[in-house]
C-alpha cells in the first residue's frame, strides 16, 4: 500500500501486464540530459536501465561485475579514451549477438568506419522522439529474439 501512488508500480510479476520488461538496458551518455531521457524513455517502456557516463566505465563494470544486459545504447563520442565505436566492437568481442545502437548529434556518416549506421535502424539522432527511440530498440531486440 505505501508504494500505491508510484508511477509504474506493480504488483505483477516481471514479464505480466502491459508490457514485458526487457532483461535490462545499457546507456553510454556522457551529456546527463540525454542520459536521463534515455533512461526515462526505457524505463517508462518497462526497461530496467544501467546508465555509464563513459565507454570507459562501462568496459570497467562489464569486466569487474561481469553485466548481463539485452541492448547497449551508445553515444559515439565519450569522454575517457573509448568512443561509442571501440565500445561497440568490444561488446561484440565478448557477446556477438548483443544489440548495439548508436547515438549522436552527428550525421552517422561523418566519421566513416567499418560500422554501418541506418537511422531507424541502429542509429538513434540526438532530438529524437521517445516513439523513435523506441522504434528502433524494439527493432534491434527482435533481431535477437527478444521483444517487449
Amino acid at each position: 500500500m505505501p508504494r500505491i501512488f508510484e508511477p509504474f508500480f506493480t504488483t505483477k510479476p516481471p514479464g505480466q501486464g502491459e508490457h514485458a520488461v526487457a532483461a535490462t538496458g545499457l546507456v553510454a551518455e556522457d551529456e546527463p540530459t540525454v542520459s536521463r531521457l534515455m533512461r526515462r524513455v526505457l524505463e517508462r517502456d518497462g526497461f530496467q536501465v544501467r546508465v555509464a557516463a563513459s565507454g570507459r566505465e562501462v568496459l570497467d563494470h562489464w569486466n569487474l561485475y561481469e553485466l548481463s544486459v539485452d541492448l547497449v545504447i551508445t553515444d559515439l563520442v565519450m569522454p575517457g579514451g573509448v568512443s561509442g565505436r571501440q565500445l561497440a566492437a568490444e561488446q561484440r568481442r565478448l557477446e556477438p549477438t548483443l544489440p548495439i545502437v548508436f547515438s549522436s548529434g552527428y550525421d552517422p556518416d561523418f566519421d566513416p568506419s567499418n560500422e554501418t549506421m541506418v537511422p531507424g535502424e541502429n542509429f538513434i539522432p540526438k532530438l529524437s522522439t521517445a516513439e523513435q527511440i523506441l522504434a528502433v530498440v524494439r527493432r534491434q531486440l527482435s533481431t535477437r529474439g527478444s521483444s517487449i
